[in-house]
């Protein structure tokens, strides 16, 4: 991992769009006071006249020329935010010129010429947090809006951008403070009689981080699944119809479908969106009972990822009915989330409708895989499947360093609490106190931890 160089405010560049061809390359400039006069000496006014600082106006975009010995090397606009209004919080200044590979890479030279080195990968994030624009829990948002994969993690990282998870852990990291001051308090008067109701309201504090934190540690699940993708597995017998459902989802023949009983052997899995949620789509082999001994292990493949599903399609064949094996293996799963999806109905008469399954309290999709009716039934049947995400609230764990933070933050709480209900030393629960308050600090950054700016940062793409 190349290591950033975190404590320097020399001036840096990067572009800003993507390498290539392209109509436009914007190239990001930012640094300490001074970083605009590196840049003065290499453009000029429209008419050829110099280019000074009063020319460029804050946060307007003016033409100029972009100089190479004496010749026009591009036309381009550029654009001034002066310190502290500026993104970085630094001088920065944006140059949208043509999208020739050539000309940038000359124009990347000249700017290094004049002592404006390129920035590491993270490097715009990393000084906006330094200065205060931005807590590290927005700018790990902003790189998971980045690489959203759908739009409902687009929206939450936006949210995210916006402070709904930082202010809250923000309001639990001051709750838990002002409970450390008490206790302190508390430590530093023991010879005098503690009034009951201070240990009462002190309570009621960990009490109201405790039970923040938890909700927060509730969003786990949800936030693992929008970042990896919800693990939706199609399961049921031999050849009713999985692979060509799961061909059918995808949108491709990734599966071989054949007449054949026990085709599917391993299983197949696939990345997609389906209304704005991410999921990972899995084909698993029919569930029976085999002699073939490669069978046997892709049934009993199967058996253990419908375990850690977190919802299952199981497909019925409409035509065949309901078997026992069907009922013994659906007996095994009925209290997970999953849909009851009855295929080849075009093999039924039209009025034809499902046999009741009063055990299994799962909602029912009729469907064919062969002519496509029904589909759009089902996938509006997992989007309702799929837990929606929350619209208020502190938001959702998305990261896994999150999830730690908060983690060691409750337990620490809890121990606290649990100390000050036994009446034990309260140089001990402050001790647990001061422990969940650092990781709270460290999860938004209050305080810097090196190694973790280092990793988080080493992400990011280069101009951002």
């Amino acid at each position: 991992m190349v290591r950033l160089p975190l404590l320097e405010d020399s001036p840096i560049v990067a572009l800003a769009t993507p390498a290539g061809v392209s109509g436009v390359a914007v190239l990001r400039l930012s640094g300490a006071a001074g970083m605009v006069d590196k840049l003065l000496p290499l453009l000029q006014r429209p008419d050829g006249s110099p280019l000074g600082r009063h020319h460029l106006p804050p946060r307007r975009m003016q033409r100029v020329s972009f100089m190479d010995e004496g010749e026009i090397l591009d036309t381009m606009l550029a654009v001034f935010f002066p310190a502290p209004h500026s993104f970085t919080g630094e001088e920065m200044v944006e140059l949208h010129g043509h999208g020739a590979p050539v000309v940038v890479r000359r124009i990347l030279a000249l700017l290094h010429q004049q002592g404006i080195r390129a920035a590491g990968a993270g490097e715009f994030s990393l000084r906006a947090c330094r200065n205060g624009k931005m807590n590290l829990v927005q700018a790990e948002a902003m790189m998971q809006l980045l690489h959203s994969s759908s739009l409902v993690v687009a929206r939450e990282a936006s949210r995210q951008m916006g402070g709904s998870l930082s202010n809250h852990i923000f309001k639990l990291r001051d709750r838990l403070l002002e409970a450390l001051i008490h206790m302190e308090a508390m430590v530093d008067f023991a010879e005098e009689e503690i009034d009951p109701a201070d240990g009462q309201q002190l309570n009621r504090r960990l009490t109201e981080v405790v039970s923040g934190l938890q909700r927060l540690q509730d969003t786990s699940l949800l936030g693992r699944q929008l970042s990896q993708g919800v693990h939706l597995v199609i399961a049921g017998r031999p050849n009713v119809g999985k692979s060509s459902l799961f061909n059918r989802l995808v949108g491709e023949e990734k599966a071989i479908v054949t007449p054949i009983a026990g085709t599917t052997r391993d299983m197949n899995d696939a990345q997609l969106t389906i209304r704005g949620i991410p999921v990972c789509l899995v084909d698993t082999a029919g569930l029976r009972e085999s002699v073939d001994m490669v069978e046997q292990i892709g049934v009993s493949r199967s058996r253990q990822r419908l375990t850690t599903a977190d919802g299952i399609l199981w497909l019925l064949d409409a035509s065949q009915g309901i078997s026992q094996e069907d009922m013994e293996e659906l007996s095994k799963h009925g209290q997970e989330p999953g849909l009851l999806v009855w295929n080849k109905r075009d093999c039924q008469p039209a009025q034809w409708t499902p046999p009741p399954l009063a055990h299994i309290p799962w909602p029912v999709v009729t469907l064919s895989c062969r002519t496509g009716e029904g589909v759009e039934d089902l996938l509006h049947a997992i989007a309702t499947l799929l837990a929606p995400l929350p619209r208020e609230g502190g938001g959702i764990l998305m990261a896994e360093r999150h999830r730690q933070a908060v983690e060691l933050a409750l337990q620490e709480t809890r121990l606290a609490q649990e100390m000050l209900v036994r009446s034990g030393p309260l140089e001990i629960a402050s001790l647990h106190c001061r422990a969940a308050l650092a990781a709270l600090e460290e999860m938004v950054g209050v305080v810097s931890n090196e190694d973790i700016l280092q990793g988080i940062f080493s992400q990011f793409c280069i101009g951002k």
